[in-house]
C-alpha cells in the first residue's frame, strides 16, 4: 500500500513553485510541501491543474486546509488511480508527500506527517 506521508526535505538552492497568485508571501507566511519521486499531484479542492512535472518537486502554499488528488508513477513507470488526502498547511512550516508502497496489494493510501 502506498502511504502519502507528509515531512518535509527542501533541495538546496531548488526555488518552490507558487501555487497561488500575487507576490511571493515570506516563508514565515506560506508552507512548503515536497512531493516524493513518482508522486503527481493532479488536483487541489477539487479542480484539477496542470503544473508541469518538472515544477512539481517543491510547491509553496498559502496556509490552510487542502484535499490533494494524487497519482502514482511505479518504478515500472505504471500510474495508479487517484487517491486523496486531506492536509491542514500551517504558516511557517514545511512538509513532504511521501510514498509507502505495498506491492503485493499494489495498494496505496495518503496520510499526513508535517515534520518541520
Amino acid at each position: 500500500m502506498i502511504l502519502l506521508l507528509i515531512g518535509c526535505v527542501a533541495l538546496p538552492g531548488a526555488t518552490p513553485y507558487q501555487t497561488f497568485p500575487g507576490p511571493r508571501l515570506a516563508k514565515t507566511e506560506s508552507a512548503t510541501l515536497r512531493l516524493d519521486t513518482g508522486l503527481i499531484l493532479v488536483g487541489i479542492n477539487g479542480t484539477k491543474i496542470d503544473i508541469p512535472y518538472a515544477s512539481m518537486r517543491e510547491l509553496l502554499f498559502r496556509p490552510g486546509k487542502y484535499k490533494f488528488a494524487v497519482k502514482f508513477k511505479t518504478p515500472d513507470h505504471h500510474s495508479t488511480d487517484e487517491a486523496s488526502v486531506d492536509v491542514t498547511l500551517w504558516p511557517g512550516k514545511k512538509y513532504a508527500l511521501k510514498v509507502d508502497l505495498d506491492t503485493e496489494k499494489n495498494k496505496w493510501r495518503p496520510y499526513e506527517l508535517e515534520v518541520d
